[in-house]
């Protein structure tokens, strides 16, 4: 997705960072469900096996802020792009690992 949207640009001239996320927001355990749940030629996983984790659990070295988005409108104002959804990408990325296996 990312070498998608950026081969046409010239970044050159840009001193500054912008964010490049796709539409939408979900938490990783929703992710996780959703990647599993569109798997068809790879062995899902049964569903207890995916289990939520909180931050306390997880023990990141990074102290992360309990909800937080990227926000890409610097982006998308700079190159006039917009963004599909995460799930969109996601069923994009799923196709090709299929069509490897």
């Amino acid at each position: 997705m990312v070498l998608h949207i950026i081969s046409n640009f010239n970044l050159e001239d840009k001193k500054e960072i912008l964010n490049l996320q796709p539409e939408g927001h979900t938490s990783w355990f929703n992710f996780a469900h959703f990647i599993n749940n569109h798997l068809s030629n790879i062995k899902k996983l049964p569903k207890e096996c995916i289990t939520p984790v909180n931050s306390e659990e997880f023990n990141a070295k990074a102290l992360r802020p309990n909800y937080s988005l990227l926000n890409t409108q610097k982006i998308e104002d700079a190159y006039g792009i917009s963004f599909n959804s995460w799930e969109e990408y996601a069923i994009e990325e799923i196709k090709n690992l299929d069509r490897l296996n």
